[in-house]
């Protein structure tokens, strides 16, 4: 790692990303966020092993990193945080005096670097001055709540990052971009003009559809007259051997370094593959993808980012009646059939309209709105999920972007909550008695909300972004924390009001095969 030990006169933020490579393309279009909020200068510390990718990324100006396979260690054979294992990069990023230092992931040394560098000036996960894990940035407390009670995410996953430092951010500008990349093919409706990138590997086994339909895919395509090239790492080898062998068949498996990639992605007409590295980058350089989702990747939070992309979408099963786990949180990809990912290759271009899709899957395109990305049923309708998403995401909208409106008084448990601690944070005047019967009922009012919440599935991600924000409250006396705290459950009430989740809240309807009674573990 190397790292400039002058001091600037800029305002500059460093952003830390500790993640896969597909996230790592999701944070470009927050460093340009932070530009329009302010910022004039943005370094990215990431992993060395995407060094490149990130150094391709238009919104960073600079990148540093460290080997994390090196310090990893460390955190796992000691309970408490090893200083000593990234003292090095602590020392020399401190000297730069950053004006803001945001971390978009959870790990432990993310979050230590964070606070070490950082101080005051850290945002998301990170830790206070008494040595506690808190989230700064209430829509990073989502993104780290919904990590938590998968798959109720309902945002792309770069719009919660852009909306951190710059909700007003139009979807024009929230698309990712790299340097020196152009993508200058125009539509392509004729298959023996048609150049379609295969990525027949995954990150993850439960993400990757069969190989054998690759292969079938790729036969499809080929006596249709398209050009295949395969794509993927070193260690998908013996993925391209499985392919049979063709004139218009290139095996570029394990030959494509990160810059070679990217070109070759900007070239091509078309990538179909699982959730992965490669569906960001190509999108990010202009190239439409068709992406098959599988295990725990969710088309609303890890769709390609930008319009006309398409997303075929396992149904999950028993996710509005069973408490999010990784099963009720994974859905197989093996009941995607070829059929189907060929008509939605022959939509995508222009060809015809989607006949329908398999059962248990739909198939969604990417459509733009105003401030984010939207998906469009396009065949294999899943109306209880798509409506409740459609009730969450403006549930969440309220929570997280109205915090200028004042939520109504109401007899529900949030108002009640925020109710008692307005009259905490005046306690001051009062008698020590008076402040621990507040403080009592409070405490009661809370286990009630928190048990409301967990009645429905698809609120748990909400009872997990309460519990992050109330350990996240860093007033420096008891009013400052009352007032803050009634902030929270204010921000709750105010995304319940007027739900159609609300009436299910109220009156206890909804049952569960496995439900528990149970209070979420603190962060």
């Amino acid at each position: 790692m190397v790292i400039s030990a002058s001091k600037s006169t800029m305002r500059e933020a460093l952003v830390i990303a500790i993640t896969r490579m597909g996230d790592l393309v999701q944070t470009e279009p927050f460093c340009r966020a932070l530009k329009r909020a302010g910022m004039e200068r943005v370094t990215l510390l990431t992993e060395e092993a995407f060094v490149t990718v990130a150094s391709a990324l238009q919104g960073v100006d600079e990148v540093v990193s460290l080997k994390f396979a090196d310090v990893l260690p460390h955190f796992r054979q000691v309970s408490s945080y090893p200083v000593a294992a990234l003292n090095g990069a602590i020392e020399a990023l401190r000297t730069r005096e950053f004006q803001q230092v945001w971390n978009l992931t959870h790990t432990r040394p993310s979050m230590m670097l964070t606070a070490a560098i950082g101080g005051s000036a850290a945002r998301g996960v990170t830790i206070d001055s008494s040595g506690l894990q808190i989230v700064r940035n209430d829509w990073l407390r989502y993104f780290f709540a919904t990590n938590l009670a998968r798959p109720w995410s309902v945002f792309n996953l770069v719009d919660v990052y852009v909306n951190a430092a710059c909700a007003t951010m139009p979807f024009s500008e929230r698309i990712p971009r790299l340097k020196n990349v152009e993508n200058n093919r125009g539509s392509v409706r004729d298959y023996r003009r048609l150049h379609v990138a295969i990525h027949p590997g995954a990150s993850q086994r439960d993400k990757q559809w069969p190989l054998d339909r690759f292969q079938t895919l790729a036969t499809s395509l080929l006596a249709r007259g398209a050009e295949i090239t395969l794509i993927g790492g070193k260690g998908d080898r013996s993925l391209g051997d499985a392919f049979s062998r063709h004139t218009r068949l290139a095996n570029r498996i394990g030959e494509t370094p990160i810059g070679d990639l990217i070109n070759l992605l900007a070239d091509v007409d078309l990538l179909v593959s699982a959730d992965s590295g490669p569906v960001h980058i190509a999108a990010a350089a202009g190239t439409k993808v068709i992406a098959i989702e599988g295990g725990s990747a969710h088309g609303w939070e890890t769709a390609p980012y930008g319009s006309g992309h398409w997303i075929l979408q396992p149904h999950l099963k028993d996710l509005l009646t069973r408490i999010p786990d990784k099963k009720v949180a994974s859905a197989c990809a093996d009941v995607v059939s070829v059929t189907s990912v060929l008509s939605t290759i022959e939509t995508a271009i222009g060809e015809r309209e989607l006949p329908g899709a398999d059962d248990d899957v739909s198939i969604y395109e990417t459509v733009a709105t105003a401030y984010s990305l939207d998906l469009k049923t396009r065949a294999g309708r899943n109306d209880r999920i798509d409506v409740c998403y459609s009730a969450l995401r403006e549930l969440w909208r309220k929570v997280l972007l109205s915090n200028q409106a004042e939520a109504r008084t109401t007899s529900s448990a949030a108002s009640q909550c925020a109710a008692l601690a307005r009259k905490l944070a005046t306690a001051p005047l009062a008698t020590a008695s008076r402040i621990e019967r507040l403080a009592s009922e409070l405490h009661a009012r809370q286990k009630t909300l928190l048990s409301e919440l967990l009645t429905q599935p698809q609120l748990h991600a909400l009872a997990r972004f309460l519990e992050i924000s109330l350990a996240s409250v860093e007033g420096s006396s008891l009013g400052a924390q009352a007032r803050e705290t009634a902030e929270v459950f204010e921000q709750i009430a105010r995304g319940l009001e007027g739900s159609s989740l609300e009436t299910h809240l109220s009156v206890h309807t909804m049952k569960h095969n496995n439900m528990r009674e149970e209070t979420c573990a603190s962060i």
